[in-house]
């Protein structure tokens, strides 16, 4: 029989984030921040602290993996690729002020409301 310092070691490490922490980054990712800068992941992770453990590691992950999964739905959807159009300009080039601007409204948002 196992002990217990025995079964903690093979116990899964996997991150699962909170349902706070899933929308906060749906929202950012939806806004057009598909694939966040390494600043950016640092800012995020500090908001997502906020509801549970984060890490930078975890969070360039999150976005990489839902980033495949969208690709991988839409293309389910709409084989051709006729139906999804490209993101509009305005979405792309955020800069680092924005997405403060943004984080700091999806942090105040869940956290007062």
């Amino acid at each position: 029989m196992m002990s217990e310092m025995e079964i903690e070691r093979y116990t899964s490490q996997r991150w699962r984030p909170t349902d706070d922490q899933v929308k906060m980054m749906t929202n950012i990712f939806n806004y057009g921040v598909t694939h966040p800068s390494r600043a950016q992941v640092v800012e995020i992770t500090s908001r997502l602290r906020t509801y549970g453990d984060a890490s930078e590691y975890n969070v360039h992950c999150w976005f990489n993996n839902h980033g495949n999964r969208v690709r991988r739905w839409q293309a389910e959807i709409d084989p051709t690729g006729t139906q999804f159009s490209q993101l509009p300009l305005y979405m792309y080039g955020k800069s680092s002020h924005q997405i403060s601007l943004l984080l700091n409204f999806f942090f105040y948002y869940y956290y007062y409301y």
